[in-house]
């Protein structure tokens, strides 16, 4: 090891020199060992780092295979989807399901076997769930499982690529800068290896990590790269063992859920009180207590029945369900990952979009334009370079971790037209994104590689030439050298005497679609931040190429304080020179001034911040920590496929509001039913076969339709307000106008048929209101509805089923001044509810067609 390189923490004796030939002891590896290009599938461990050192072989075939027969491989994995018990849980026992069960046994008990007709929906309704979520779950994880950044492992000392799931207990892994640890293991050997623990420990402070000491799965290589001999794997590392323990199946924070969720908490709590007032209701019109016997019991039993059957909105969970499942299945088939279901929805709360711009606004791709060197402004070839920088930079890029440092080796190789040679024995400090530099120490010289405004910030000429390129829109990286200077490997300072040996111009490709897509979340009222680690003027050159036009903000400046940091943001969009740290600050700003918060990312610098946000996007070719930590991965890298995403989750949300609104104005008028009943003390005015008859043809199967027809409504806050604003006063005016029908006609037989026709007309109404625009599909499922309604009425067969009566003259008259009313008073409600929350938006936007 140089004796300038001086890691904190070791013992004289555990510094071994380089003659000593021992690379087992060594903190890090010699830079003659490290590996070549990561892009080979396999290699001899001749060209591996720690080659020739007996403890980096690796296991030989037959012992994988016998730990493989022995089950000792890394098969568990946290899920992105519920196990098969928990859909079947979430799906069969539920606390309606249990209820209406209880329902459909009492009901056969004491009724007729028609009125538990509702426990074939309730059946229909488990099956539909379960299979829909099976498809999607099948197909999720198979592209899940695809997405999976193969590892590297030494196997009878040649390095392979294979799937963390191939992983058994003993194999010697490679890891390096982006991989996340798959197992956990011990160092066996470390180039400057950092890993952030902080999902682990929650300090964010990444931590070297030396020979001996023992690494737990779920940690990130942010810097080097090292070997590690695995000691657990599957459900016995530390990561599947605390997934276990919690059993909690994570999700992206949904408004419809918890709107849904406050929805049915208030039916739990309503549910007792209506069984009550219709109990006691039913028995006073008996006569009292004392009246009741088993052979009147019957009535009482089924218009309790009727009335919670009345007051479930079954099926309004199942199609939140389905409803994601066909959205993350749409979008898998255009190359978008959904990795938590309800971040569908997420995307179209979304109001401000934080970017990066390597791998988002450009490709990625890195081309080298030329050298600067000293004095000189024009571009040159690497021939130009004094030899030893040439050397320099080619031990500090050899291993070709990211586009940068390949496309610098690769011009190396291409102008000098050999292989380039390295510094024999020199020590490598590792990139870090926090940081931004990179350096290399041997017996001679320290080398450093990074950010020029950084390296050499009291050089005015490079800062000048810096900028002059930058505000071509080209990233510059600044090689310079001093005379043995001593680095600290735990706490990395600049030395203070270096100067300039080249300037390195790179270009990078903007995406076509970057322009287009920016601007349509721009008319979208989508708030864009492009933030970079990159010069803040390359930053702002090529923000601007792409329809972005701010000066750029350099993120050294920016200030600690939550309300000056929000200032800041509301005055710039572009930021240059940003840490992770800072990533996580400006997401954290923005999320406290009540944004909701995308971030989009490649790499493992992104994967803090990707965390954090309400929605974290990662690119298919990010690091595997980058997309672990994401709810949604684009799996072909397409910054375009974001606005098919924000359509999927204004799908979602429009049409659940519509259905939302279907299923509580339901529950409302069950409501107001029971509580009027049990005021009057007169008999429940429907079966509860009626009441199947209303809520399948007004609200199960349109809604079922309406849940997942195309729209593009832009999303508003106030899910549930909006929805209660429309569902109450509907829901009353249908309950008022079906009791007075049935109060008017009295106590004819006739009444419970009158009191069902005006109610399922109410209910048409109501579809009526929430299918618009009807000169559409929509139109024509409201006549089949109408249709279905009037086939009940007039068809023997099935009007006796229902126990439906024939309407008197006067009947039908009763039955259309109600309905009359009932409808007057919902288009009033309906127009008035509509100009207030959607008048402001232009046909286009609310999906009209």
């Amino acid at each position: 090891m140089s004796k300038y390189l001086k890691p904190k923490n070791m013992d004289s004796e555990d510094v071994v020199s380089p003659s000593s030939g021992s690379s087992e002891n060594s903190t890090l590896i010699k830079e003659a060992e490290v590996e070549p290009s990561k892009n080979a599938k396999s290699r001899s461990a001749d060209n591996a780092s720690g080659a020739g050192n007996p403890a980096l072989q690796g296991l030989s075939s037959q012992e994988v295979a016998e730990l493989t027969q022995a089950g000792l491989t890394n098969q568990f994995t946290p899920r992105a989807t519920r196990t098969v018990p928990q859909i079947l849980r979430a799906n069969i026992f539920t606390l309606f399901n249990a209820i209406l069960s209880i329902c459909i046994v009492v009901t056969l008990i004491f009724g007729h076997w028609a009125d538990a007709v509702f426990g074939i929906v309730m059946i229909v309704n488990a099956l539909t769930g379960i299979v829909s979520e099976l498809r999607a779950k099948k197909v999720l994880e198979r592209v899940s499982i695809l997405q999976e950044n193969p590892v590297w492992v030494v196997r009878e000392g040649v390095e392979q690529e294979i799937s963390p799931r191939q992983i058994v207990q003993g194999d010697l892994l490679h890891l390096r800068r982006g991989d996340q640890v798959p197992a956990d293991g011990t160092v066996l050997a470390s180039e400057g290896m950092y890993l952030d623990e902080s999902n682990l420990t929650g300090e964010s402070v990444p931590c070297a990590r030396q020979i001996g000491e023992t690494v737990l799965s779920g940690a990130t290589v942010v810097a080097g790269n090292g070997y590690i001999a695995v000691s657990a794997v599957g459900s016995q590392s530390w990561a599947n063992k605390m997934a276990i323990q919690v059993k909690k199946f994570k999700m992206a924070r949904s408004e419809l859920e918890a709107g849904i969720n406050k929805i049915l908490k208030i039916i739990t709590y309503f549910l007792p009180l209506v069984i009550a007032l219709l109990a006691v209701s039913q028995i006073r019109s008996l006569g009292g207590f004392s009246q009741v016997t088993w052979g009147n019991i019957g009535p009482v039993v089924v218009a309790v029945v009727a009335g919670i059957v009345g007051m479930i909105p079954q099926g309004l969970v199942l199609l939140t369900s389905i409803n994601f499942a066909a959205a993350a299945l749409k979008l898998v088939r255009q190359e978008v990952l959904i990795q938590e279901l309800p971040a569908v929805e997420v995307l179209a709360r979304v109001d401000t979009l934080c970017l990066d711009k390597t791998g988002t606004l450009t490709t990625g791709q890195v081309r080298l334009r030329g050298f600067c060197i000293p004095a000189d402004s024009s571009l040159v070839s690497a021939k130009a370079l004094p030899p030893d920088a040439q050397k320099a930079l080619a031990t500090l890029t050899k291993t070709r971790e990211n586009d940068t440092s390949a496309a610098i080796y690769d011009r190396l190789q291409s102008d000098l037209q050999a292989e380039t040679g390295i510094i024999d024995n020199a020590e490598i400090l590792a990139f870090d994104s926090s940081r931004k530099w990179s350096a290399l120490v041997s017996d001679e010289k320290t080398w450093v590689l990074g950010a020029p405004e950084i390296v050499l910030a009291a050089d005015s000429d490079t800062q000048a030439e810096t900028a002059n390129w930058a505000r071509q829109g080209a990233r510059v990286l600044a090689l310079a050298s001093t005379q043995n200077a001593a680095l600290d490997l735990h706490a990395p300072k600049l030395p203070k005497t270096l100067q300039l040996s080249a300037l390195i111009v790179l270009a990078e490709q903007v995406r076509g679609d970057a322009e287009k897509t920016l601007e349509f979340f721009r008319t979208q009222g989508v708030k864009t931040l492009i933030i970079s680690g990159d010069n803040p003027v390359t930053v702002a050159a090529l923000a601007k190429r792409v329809g972005v036009d701010d000066s750029g903000f350099d993120a050294r400046e920016l200030p600690d304080n939550q309300d000056e940091l929000r200032a800041v943001l509301k005055e710039h969009s572009v930021f240059g020179r940003v840490t992770p740290e800072q990533k996580r600050s400006l997401v954290r700003a923005l999320q406290s001034g009540g944004r909701t918060v995308a971030m989009t990312g490649d790499g493992v610098n992104d994967a803090l911040a990707l965390k954090d946000a309400d929605l974290g996007i990662a690119m298919g070719n990010a690091a595997q920590a980058t997309k672990s930590a994401a709810k949604v991965v684009l799996i072909d890298s397409r910054f375009s496929s974001l606005p098919h995403v924000l359509g999927e989750g204004r799908r979602v949300l429009g049409n659940m509001e519509r259905v939302s609104t279907l299923f509580l104005s339901k529950t409302t008028y069950a409501a107001i039913l029971a509580l009027v009943i049990g005021v009057l003390g007169i008999r429940y005015p429907y079966l509860p076969r009626q009441l199947t008859l209303i809520s399948s043809t007004t609200i199960g199967i349109p809604a079922f339709f309406l849940a997942l027809a195309p729209s593009a409504r832009r999303y508003r806050p106030g899910f549930l307000r909006r929805v209660g604003q429309l569902a109450l006063p509907a829901g009353l005016i249908c309950a008022l106008t079906s009791i007075g029908a049935y109060l008017w006609i009295g106590s004819s037989p006739q009444a419970t048929s009158v009191a069902t026709v005006v109610l399922v007309n109410g209910a048409l109404g109501l579809l009526a209101i929430l299918s618009q625009p009807l000169r559409s599909w929509r139109g024509i499922l409201l006549g089949v509805m109408i249709a279905l309604v009037v086939s009940a009425i007039t068809i023997p067969v099935v009007r006796d089923f229902f126990a439906l009566q024939v309407l008197s003259v006067s009947q039908w008259l009763v039955v259309l001044a109600c309905s009359a009313i009932s409808l007057l008073s919902l288009a009033i409600i309906g127009i008035r509810w509509e100009r207030r929350h959607w008048s402001g938006l232009s046909c286009t936007v609310r999906g009209c067609g």
